[in-house]
């Protein structure tokens, strides 16, 4: 029996066929290192967060309203910044406008549920925006809706990593740069500590972040398919190919 050897080396064949639920065109996302993820995910959270700092009032009353005010700026840019960079990942300025889009949504979601009550601020609103990044900009090459539990409960692991990261390093380092703490009730004296305590936990909680989020969203699924044949490709080459992989090798004909 003859076989075609004309392979497209283009085209991976352990990849399944596209799915109706995949309603964003699916691509090959790049390959990016942990030394740039962490760089990225830490320019990430500090632009992030002058840029909320900058966006306060400053007829702010008091330090409460303050930081409500920089958890809400914060809901409204950091996650929609994140899609974009998954957009970049994933090789798509189709993913990048739905990852913008999703992540204004988790900002309005985030927005509605927001109180007075700062650990959930600091902690539960970076569990909502790892679990729904993880699931929304998820990049299951089968279908969308193929890992969801899955991509949701490592989310919620990569918030949690995110905000109890934030959460204690703002807490170490706030006594030492805002002054007259902690006797001082005024709002200049609070966003002065913010803006270099806070700009500080930002920066460290996001890099850390981004790197977990890679592997919660399912990014670095395309590592494993580099070199050889990916883990799972007994569930996902077609019966041809695993035919012709099980054939022992023959002498070329002269």
């Amino acid at each position: 029996m003859k076989c075609d050897t004309n392979v497209n080396p283009d085209v991976n064949p352990y990849s399944p066929p596209t799915s109706g639920f995949e309603f964003v065109p699916s691509s090959e996302p790049r390959s990016v290192s942990s030394g740039v993820l962490l760089l990225a995910g830490a320019a990430l959270g500090a632009v992030s967060f002058l840029a909320a700092m900058a966006l306060i009032p400053s007829s702010t009353d008091s330090p409460t309203t303050h930081d409500l005010r920089l958890a809400n700026n914060l809901g409204f840019i950091y996650p929609p910044l994140l899609g974009i960079w998954a957009g970049w990942v994933r090789r798509s300025k189709l993913w990048a406008i739905f990852g913008f889009v999703a992540g204004l949504a988790i900002g309005l979601a985030y927005y509605a549920l927001c109180g007075t009550n700062f650990l959930a601020v600091m902690v539960g609103f970076p569990c909502i925006l790892g679990g729904a990044t993880s699931v929304l900009l998820g990049t299951k090459h089968d279908s969308w809706l193929s890992g969801i539990p899955q991509r949701l409960i490592r989310g919620l692991v990569a918030g949690f990593v995110l905000g109890f990261t934030y959460m204690l390093t703002l807490n170490i380092t706030f006594p030492f740069t805002s002054p007259g703490f902690p006797y001082s009730n005024s709002v200049s004296d609070h966003s002065s500590g913010m803006w270099f305590a806070g700009t500080f936990a930002l920066t460290l909680s996001s890099a850390l972040y981004l790197w977990v989020f890679h592997w919660s969203a399912g990014l670095n699924d395309h590592l494993r398919r580099e070199g050889g044949e990916p883990a799972d490709a007994p569930e996902s080459a077609s019966p041809g190919v695993l035919a012709m992989q099980d054939q022992p090798r023959r002498p070329a004909d002269r």
